[in-house]
């Protein structure tokens, strides 16, 4: 339930990759805008309700009488993965979502609980991961299969996720989409093998 670490403080430590994950995830489920609600804490807070676990905290200055925005680094973490997803932001929403397989990994075992798995989409269903992974499934005109593939594994572990998926034999190649790159991926039989990073996300098309 949480998406960070908790310290000896009771604090929840985060990093970038929490960001990127809950982002991607997002965009697994078919949304179409990703809001923060906890953008910077209200000025006029007390000591107790200090947290640095959000992008701007305000800082009294006694000598001019006023409250200074201090930006924390969860500020850039938004800020660089708000770019990463602005930059396949046009493609991924050009499609219409189904749904999302939930896959649980090799090393995990079900994960997921009763959580409801898409299971309309033979490609998804074919997806094996090391560790967890959410495939969002796409059309675009009933003509074009896009999937978001989403390292569901929980980023404090920091972990790369090993992912197959077959497309079918017919197809001889993929299209990746992340970080404003495209790539052509040679398929070896109709299967997609990828490596995604802690907290990361591609667009397969």
């Amino acid at each position: 339930t949480l998406t960070g670490r908790i310290n000896e403080k009771g604090e929840v430590t985060m990093n970038k990759n929490h960001v990127r994950y809950q982002s991607y995830m997002a965009l697994a489920y078919g949304m179409q805008r990703i809001d923060y609600f906890t953008y910077w804490q209200h000025y006029n807070q007390t000591t107790t309700e200090k947290t640095e676990q959000v992008c701007v905290t305000w800082k009294y200055n006694a000598e001019t009488n006023e409250y200074v925005a201090e930006y924390q680094p969860m500020y850039d973490w938004c800020k660089e993965t708000n770019a990463e997803i602005k930059s396949i932001d046009e493609i991924v929403l050009a499609f219409d979502w189904l749904g999302t397989k939930l896959v649980s990994g090799k090393t995990t075992g079900d994960v997921y609980g009763d959580a409801i798995s898409y299971d309309g989409n033979a490609a998804a269903d074919s997806a094996t991961s090391l560790y967890d992974l959410a495939v969002g499934c796409f059309t675009l005109g009933g003509v074009y299969d896009g999937y978001m593939l989403v390292n569901a594994d929980d980023p404090s572990n920091g972990r790369a996720n090993e992912v197959s998926i077959n497309f079918g034999s017919e197809y001889s190649y993929a299209v990746r989409y992340d970080s404003g790159m495209t790539t052509v991926i040679p398929l070896n039989d109709g299967i997609l093998d990828i490596t995604l990073s802690s907290g990361d996300g591609v667009f397969v098309v």
